[in-house]
């Protein structure tokens, strides 16, 4: 199997880009809202980036060097900055950020 990416991608002005060299590698993005940013950079085997964003302006980078890494990423709110970096074989790391909403009655 080749490298794979799946983009979904909902609302306006929101961008997804990046590199594979590899095999097997997979970047995965969905995002619903404006203005939100993602890049993915995946060299080795085996890799999976996972990236999913909801609400404005945030940016998430997933950068996998080495062999079996997981790297998930989800922003729900807005103006969040996630950047994962993972250097080697068999790393897992996840990363949320959710806004608090006030809700005034």
């Amino acid at each position: 199997m080749a490298n794979d990416v799946n983009i979904e991608q909902c609302g306006w002005s929101n961008s997804a880009g990046g590199a594979q060299n590899g095999f097997r590698n997979r970047i995965r993005v969905y995002k619903d809202g404006c203005f939100n940013k993602m890049t993915g950079q995946q060299y080795g085997r085996h890799n999976l980036s996972d990236v999913d964003q909801e609400g404005a302006g945030n940016y998430g980078a997933a950068y996998q060097s080495g062999n079996h890494n997981i790297a998930g990423i989800g922003q729900f709110g807005s103006n969040h900055t996630t950047i994962l970096t993972q250097d080697g074989n068999g790393n897992i790391t996840a990363a949320a950020l959710v806004a608090a909403r006030t809700m005034v009655a």
